[in-house]
């Protein structure tokens, strides 16, 4: 049975990433394919559909977060 995510740690998490990252969440919608607006709904927490979760998912997972 899967967690239950904690809105307020996805939400933590996804920004973390970005900042890491130093892209704006424009720059990372875009490299998702993802529109600006359903980005803002993910970082904010909102409920995303699966594709999305998945497609910053896969984007994520190729990027080496570690440099900083």
């Amino acid at each position: 049975m899967k967690k239950p995510c904690n809105k307020e740690q996805v939400r933590f998490d996804v920004r973390s990433a970005r900042i890491e990252l130093g892209m704006t969440q424009k720059q990372l919608a875009d490299a998702c394919g993802l529109s600006l607006r359903t980005f803002c709904s993910l970082e904010n927490g909102s409920k995303v559909s699966n594709s999305t979760e998945k497609k910053l998912s896969n984007y994520l997972q190729n990027q080496d977060l570690s440099k900083t």
